[in-house]
């Protein structure tokens, strides 16, 4: 993993040289924007906007994009995130002007034909529906939900059906005038190519946009009560979500946080993988992890249970985090959780898409650039201590929720609360 070239344009853009050797070249360009920069009746539109780009530009049509890169034998996708959006082409290394010229028009000159919205709209719609079939992916929504209620952080990615049907063109010219401006933009030409030659490609690209004022999303506020939601659904098993609200990316205490996920339930020798599944049987996964904002964040721990044993699971879950609040965990534990953290960052850091999404986000998200050996002495310098430290924190009853989704009463949640009453 070689550090990085950057360069920052008057215009306020920012391009990632990145050095990697072999035969191919990734072309990522992430914005600053996502769901959590909507407002409630444009709850769905950074999503959606993302389909829109590659259904025609100024320049080609949408079916002229897809055939051009498909001709050059180019992996192309996108995504819409909470905060940032990407778009992103691998292709040759001889191809990479093109492929760069290419994706820089679906970014920049999106025409947003009316017709071909309204077309979107069903396979946005579709998308919905998909997801709302997945129980483990409503409980994960429903989580958000009770965790930061009606405010953008609460709300889904891909927004509610009556938003979708009634987007229009002009709501797509305007929020892409908004936030896709290069204040806002990241663009990683990750390859071996000369980072000068990156520069001044991308430079010419981008020539004639000038600066322009960004706009920052609200901050997320922070719910200080738990809550408990039982989403009645005829499932085969029970899945849910049951976390506490913790910090943000910037904070002091993220990498004792991210510690104490994996220990939770990050491999198979975790300790709930070992309660639920090796010992109990009573369930075919079980997760733990931290997930993150810019000013937000949460201890999570997801599973998909016999529906029948819920609140035993519950029980023990509760169980394992007393035991760390009191007990910490052992020296051998910890050298583990480094082991496992460390190996699994090296190996991750390996592909180009991790290498570019790493210094984009962070760059987006004003966060320090460091090195893979930094980030390895940032998780080694964790001790156990800081681990029982921040589950005594952030491990409370008064903060934790739950979200369940399975063939369960409404009156069944007293027996839930029931099985969490074990003081934390």
């Amino acid at each position: 993993m070689k550090k990085p070239k950057i360069k920052t344009l008057p215009n306020g853009l920012r391009i990632i040289a990145l050095p990697h050797s072999g035969k191919s070249v990734l072309v990522e360009v992430l914005v600053k924007t996502g769901s959590q920069y909507e407002t409630k009746e444009m709850n769905g539109i950074s999503h959606f906007l993302e389909h829109m780009c590659f259904k025609g530009t100024d320049n080609r049509s949408g079916r002229e994009i897809m055939h051009f890169l498909d001709g050059l034998g180019c992996r192309t996708n996108a995504f819409t995130d909470d905060e940032i959006t990407g778009y992103h082409v691998k292709s040759a290394r001889r191809y990479w002007k093109k492929t760069l010229a290419v994706a820089l028009d679906i970014f920049q000159n999106p025409s947003f034909p009316q017709p071909e919205i309204e077309r979107e709209k069903g396979v946005i719609i579709g998308e919905i529906n998909m997801y709302n079939d997945d129980p483990s992916s409503v409980a994960a929504d429903t989580f958000d939900e009770i965790l930061y209620g009606d405010q953008p952080a609460g709300r889904t990615i891909l927004g509610p059906k009556e938003n979708i049907l009634k987007f229009n063109q002009e709501d797509f010219v305007q929020y892409h005038q908004k936030y896709y401006i290069p204040e806002n933009t990241v663009v990683i030409v990750a390859g071996d190519i000369l980072a000068k030659e990156i520069f001044q490609t991308v430079a010419e690209k981008f020539s004639d946009t000038t600066k322009s004022s960004k706009t920052k999303k609200k901050k997320t506020k922070i719910t200080k009560k738990s809550a408990i939601k039982v989403i009645t659904k005829k499932t085969e098993q029970s899945h849910l979500v049951l976390g506490f609200p913790t910090v943000g990316n910037n904070h002091k205490d993220y990498p004792a946080l991210s510690f104490l996920a994996v220990a939770l339930g990050g491999g198979m020798s975790s300790r709930l993988f070992e309660k639920v599944r090796e010992e109990l049987g009573a369930g075919y996964y079980i997760s733990a992890y931290h997930y993150m904002h810019t000013d937000s964040g949460s201890l999570r721990i997801s599973s998909g249970l016999d529906s029948n044993r819920v609140s035993e699971v519950l029980s023990h879950v509760v169980g394992i985090l007393v035991d760390i609040k009191e007990n910490g965990i052992s020296e051998k534990e910890l050298k583990k959780t480094q082991k496992y953290l460390t190996g699994n960052l090296i190996m991750s850091m390996e592909s180009t898409s991790a290498q570019s999404h790493f210094y984009g986000y962070r760059l987006l998200q004003e966060r320090p650039l460091v090195s893979l050996k930094e980030l390895i002495k940032e998780i080694n310098a964790v001790t156990a201590a800081d681990i029982k430290r921040v589950t005594r924190k952030y491990c409370k009853n008064e903060l934790l929720h739950l979200a369940i989704v399975g063939p369960h009463a409404q009156k069944e949640i007293r027996s839930f609360k029931t099985a969490l009453k074990k003081p934390l």
